[in-house]
């Protein structure tokens, strides 16, 4: 149950969101169900409410501690980031679907190393640069 958790999260290539008018056609459907949990608690422990998930959902991510923490618990909730901001590089690509991994392994190696003021900023950091590169992958649960 573990792995398939941590697949789902992979998949959806570092975000998270409770309700989204239409989940990508990758994205397995079961997902919002098995993210709840973690999502009420990254959402009560970062102070983040629904409209601002749904705005980074639309690539609009605000440039505000709590929307980059809550990106971050979610993320480690699932071991797809450690605790000092830095993806997992081969374990995401390796749940992903086969067809977006070389696409986002190539992401994730040109957004690398960006850097940041703790480990929020810095998973703040690679997904801004993420993001344009692989638009097709992003959505925020």
């Amino acid at each position: 149950m573990e792995k398939l958790r941590l697949v789902i999260i992979l998949t959806l290539c570092f975000q998270t969101i409770l309700i989204r008018a239409k989940l990508p056609d990758w994205a397995p459907p079961d997902i919002i169900e098995l993210v709840a949990e973690d999502k009420k608690r990254c959402m009560d422990e970062h102070k983040v409410d629904q409209a601002t998930i749904d705005k980074a959902d639309n690539g609009d991510i605000p440039n505000e501690q709590n929307i980059k923490c809550y990106m971050h618990c979610m993320m480690e909730s699932f071991s797809v980031v450690d605790e000092d901001g830095e993806i997992e590089e081969e374990t995401f690509v390796g749940f992903l679907p086969e067809q977006f991994q070389t696409k986002a392994r190539q992401s994730l190696s040109a957004c690398a190393n960006k850097g940041g003021a703790d480990p929020c900023d810095k998973l703040y950091n690679t997904m801004m640069c993420f993001i344009p590169l692989a638009p097709e992958l992003w959505y925020v649960l």
